[in-house]
């Protein structure tokens, strides 16, 4: 045997496990890629389908703002909340100014347990100060939600006029 036929068989018995690995390895990475395609579009999914419920639940918020069925920091809170899952332009998500700012002027205002946990007078006093902010961002938050109201009615299939 030559020294050339032992050299060719030396390197096929290194090249060759070398290459079976390396396919191997592509062949995994390439169904991880597959994957990870897959949950990219299944997370984009699942963000446009919050961001459609986001818009409905804002919808609802402004109507119910508009009827006087909750206070007005009530829904700047929630409206606030819910503009946070949407994927709007930043242009279009100007209006939601007046209402992340009345939340933050209000973020003080116990809610829920403890609100509960307050004082009649402790209760009145923060009913004073929420009335007040309330005055002071009226004119921003009725701006904004007509904005809103109508940008809303460009992007959802609700029709909610009467």
């Amino acid at each position: 045997m030559s020294i050339e036929l032992i050299l060719l068989i030396a390197a096929i018995i290194i090249v060759l496990p070398l290459a079976v690995y390396a396919g191997w390895l592509l062949w995994r990475l390439s169904k991880q890629n597959k994957r990870s395609q897959q949950l990219e579009t299944d997370y984009q999914t699942l963000a446009a389908e919050k961001a459609q419920q986001a818009e409905k639940n804002i919808l609802i918020l402004l109507l119910a703002l508009q009827k006087q069925q909750l206070s007005v920091t009530e829904a700047a809170m929630r409206i606030s909340h819910f503009s946070r899952m949407l994927a709007w332009p930043e242009d279009d998500m100007q209006p939601y100014n007046a209402f992340h700012q009345l939340a933050q002027d209000t973020s003080h205002i116990p809610i829920l347990e403890q609100w509960q946990a307050l004082s009649t007078q402790e209760q009145q006093g923060f009913d004073r100060q929420r009335v007040e902010l309330e005055a002071m961002h009226r004119v921003n938050i009725a701006s904004a939600s007509r904005q809103l109201l109508a940008r809303l009615e460009q992007v959802t299939n609700i029709n909610f006029k009467e």
